[in-house]
């Protein structure tokens, strides 16, 4: 019985998961692979009110979004129940009122070779005051491409209204951040070299939240956590320097 348990773990340690693969549901419905749209839009445009605290010029920092898998429909299948983590170089530049800012990274991650971008602009449209907070808008779009590992492009463009109410404690400062959006998640396939199937094209509408924190301190120094609770939940970590 000891060499069987042996042999058994052996196998669990030596045998490799299956690799993401949607390819065999290719007849389903579309709606059989929203939870994947919502899933990949969300692990690469969560984080935006973090990320978006102006500084007086410019800030830089890194991101990482933790999107949790819903394990539903098409994430549902053993092989692509896994969660993700998508690590974000990110850059905010002020110029007045309005933000230009961009967000990106190339990662290979349990067998898939994402590349990810976007970005877009923003306008503060009250500043910070004493008892009410900073409120600002942004147009944002951003694009996920498993290339030829899974088949599929994940694009999402989003209207957002976020308000960032910033405390006044000594020595350092906390942000508390709200973001209410309105977006467009979309999919594409690009399995016609692997399957006989149609290709995959279309998109969803849906509404983002989420709520967050930053604390700053050494004048530039911030550490970040935001929590996207809509459209599929993600935690997203963050650490940048303002100047």
């Amino acid at each position: 019985m000891k060499k069987i348990l042996v042999s058994l773990l052996l196998c669990l340690v030596v045998v490799p998961a299956a690799a993401f693969d949607i390819t065999p549901f290719a007849t389903q419905a579309n709606s059989y692979f929203e939870p994947l749209v919502d899933m990949f839009a969300t692990g690469v445009n969560s984080g935006l009110a973090a990320a978006t605290i102006p500084g007086k010029f410019l800030s830089v920092g890194f991101q990482a979004n933790l999107a949790i898998n819903p394990e539903e429909d098409v994430l549902a299948q053993a092989q692509n129940s896994d969660n993700y983590i998508f690590p974000i170089f990110f850059a905010t530049l002020r110029i007045d009122d309005f933000l230009i800012f961009g967000r990106g990274l190339v990662v290979n991650q349990k067998g898939l070779d994402f590349w990810y971008a976007g970005g877009g602009i923003g306008y503060i449209v009250a500043d910070y005051k004493p008892l009410f907070p900073q409120i600002r808008i942004l147009g944002a779009y951003h694009i996920l491409d498993s290339g030829d590992d899974a088949y599929f492009k994940v694009a999402t463009a989003t209207v957002n209204v976020i308000g960032d109410y910033k405390l006044p404690i000594p020595l350092f400062d906390l942000h508390i951040l709200g973001n209410l959006a309105y977006e467009r998640n979309m999919l594409t396939t690009d399995w016609k070299n692997v399957i006989s199937q149609p290709e995959k094209d279309f998109g969803v509408n849906r509404v983002r939240a989420s709520v967050g924190f930053q604390v700053g301190f050494l004048a530039f120094l911030n550490v970040s956590y935001e929590y996207t609770i809509l459209p599929s939940p993600n935690h997203n970590f963050g650490l940048s320097a303002s100047f």
